[in-house]
């Protein structure tokens, strides 16, 4: 289940809600409604669909009931800690991961000592029976930007994965420039706490 998947559950819904609407009209107009009346209803009927939309997207899901009969997606929202271990160097870095989840969205937030990155973009995806979060990302330390990708298998209370970044990276664009380059990877571990 990715984006795609949850967007055409939503159509799904909202479709159902339109047709409650419908068969309310036909009930409290004594049984008898007209192409006239229907459009009349159209600009309701609109903002009953959006409210509906935005109130999903936001609250709605997270309900545990809701979620675990109609949504079925993990709530990753909240602050996660952990350790990344770069695979070269073995060196562990600890991290405070700040995740914003909506229905539709996500963005990760990874704060470390030597830099911090930012979602470009991300999505929880059901590959199987595992949940996996998928993000890249832009990193930004005191000497340079460089990108990333994070994928974490979702387990409960933990993610746990492998990242990879281009950090110190040679390019050659044409005969006067070039970048160096450098990748890493490494082994991602966070655990869902309070506050980091």
């Amino acid at each position: 289940m990715g984006r795609v998947d949850r967007i055409i559950l939503v159509i799904k819904m909202i479709i159902a809600l339109i047709i409650a609407l419908i068969i309310m009209l036909w009930i409290f107009n004594g049984h008898n409604i007209t192409p006239k009346l229907l459009i009349s209803k159209i600009g309701m009927i609109t903002f009953c669909s959006i409210i509906f939309i935005l109130i999903w997207n936001y609250w709605l899901w997270k309900l545990p009931l809701i979620n675990q009969f109609i949504a079925k997606m993990p709530n990753l929202n909240g602050v996660w800690k952990g350790e990344i271990i770069n695979a070269k160097e073995n060196k562990i870095q600890y991290a405070c991961i700040k995740i914003k989840q909506t229905y539709f969205d996500i963005k990760i937030n990874v704060e470390v000592d030597r830099a911090n990155s930012y979602t470009i973009v991300g999505d929880l995806l059901k590959i199987g029976d595992e949940w996996k979060l998928i993000w890249t990302w832009e990193g930004i330390d005191k000497d340079n930007n460089f990108f990333g990708t994070t994928i974490l298998n979702v387990n409960d209370f933990m993610l746990e994965g492998f990242y990879f970044t281009n950090y110190n990276n040679t390019y050659k664009v044409n005969e006067n420039i070039t970048y160096d380059c450098n990748c890493t990877a490494g082994y991602f571990k966070v655990k869902k706490i309070e506050t980091c």
